[in-house]
């Protein structure tokens, strides 16, 4: 069965990790029963009661995975974290536990996906964000569109479904802007296997606005 990969980080998150959890079981359960699910939760060292949530939901169900950082890495790189467990087929990079980005489109993504897009990224309309952030998401987005054979507009965010083998290339990407020690050997080897896994090399990036 396919897999499809969640990363959530989250960090105080006591109030909504259950209902992320919950509305990303009954999105696999309703509209994608043919498909296995893994959501791995990558907690940044909560000090409230978001493990205790996880830890009990884990016991019940197998589909979930938990990452307790030592400390607070920050979003990026508590993220990154999350991904390096990542098995599935494609990875949702980043679903933030208070769903300020629709997991309603997580359907669409697949569908896109299954027709072949290595990446398919979500585009709010508009967005509201700090100039730091705005700063990282240009640098990181750059690094994307250069080193990689599909290009990625600069107006998405990281949620985004990404295929396996364009996975680990953005796992590399991850451990460069967020200052995670890395090598250019390793790097070189996920360039190599990150070709489009139909052998085609056309533009392999989809968008759902939202």
């Amino acid at each position: 069965m396919t897999v499809i990969t969640i990363v959530s980080p989250c960090y105080q998150e006591e109030d909504s990790v259950e209902r992320c959890y919950e509305t990303v079981r009954q999105i696999f359960d309703e509209k994608l029963p043919h498909y296995q699910r893994e959501h791995i939760f990558a907690d940044n060292a909560s000090s409230d009661g978001t493990v205790a949530i996880l830890r009990r939901i884990t016991a019940s169900d197998h589909a979930v995975k938990v990452v307790v950082n030592s400390r607070n890495f920050g979003v990026f790189r508590s993220t990154f974290n999350g991904l390096k467990y990542a098995t599935g087929d494609a990875v949702l990079l980043m679903l933030p536990v208070d769903l300020q980005d629709p997991p309603e489109l997580i359907p669409d993504f697949v569908a896109l996906w299954e027709q072949g897009y290595q990446v398919v990224a979500g585009a709010r309309i508009e967005r509201q964000e700090g100039t730091a952030m705005r700063a990282f998401r240009r640098l990181f987005y750059l690094l994307v569109n250069r080193l990689a054979d599909f290009d990625i507009p600069e107006n998405v965010g990281e949620f985004q479904l990404v295929d396996r083998k364009a996975s680990q290339l953005t796992q590399f990407l991850f451990q460069v802007v967020s200052g995670v020690r890395y090598t250019l050997t390793c790097f070189s080897s996920f360039c190599r296997s990150g070709q489009h896994s139909d052998g085609n090399t056309g533009n392999q990036s989809g968008q759902c606005t939202y």
